[in-house]
């Protein structure tokens, strides 16, 4: 059983280092493009950044309208010379910053409504269950 779980495991990792291996970055004078083989090119233009930040060992960066995302590995050839010019058109983010963002009322209820349901689930199983007995 553990055997087939490495193997499954092994041959994820080969593949995604396979197909980062295969992912081309193009600098244009007004966007960034991401190039691979079988796959449509994918196109930010540096006005329409909406977010750049790292995270692990990538940098994100993320469209406004429509949503696209390119993902930019440390492995990739240039990795650094795409990050200095990403940053002249937007500041980019470190992983600490991101995980310091505020909150949004949005996720404050919906967190909030979800402890209250489970603590109503708690007392609806104590008073059916243990109670009852």
């Amino acid at each position: 059983m553990g055997a087939i779980a490495s193997a499954y495991v092994m041959a994820f990792r080969e593949a995604r280092r396979h197909a980062r291996r295969q992912m081309v970055f193009v600098l244009g004078n007004q966007e960034l493009i991401r190039r691979r083989e079988g796959w449509p090119e994918e196109k930010i233009a540096y006005s329409e950044i909406k977010t750049a930040y790292d995270w692990l060992d990538t940098l994100i960066i993320k469209s406004i309208d429509p949503l696209r995302i390119i993902a930019v590995p440390r492995e990739v050839r240039g990795f650094e010379v795409i990050r200095v010019e990403l940053a002249k058109h937007y500041p980019i983010a470190t992983e600490g910053e991101i995980l310091r963002a505020k909150p949004t009322w949005r996720s404050v209820v919906v967190g909030i409504v979800t402890i209250l349901s489970w603590c109503a689930l708690f007392v609806i199983f104590y008073y059916v269950f243990v109670r009852a007995r």
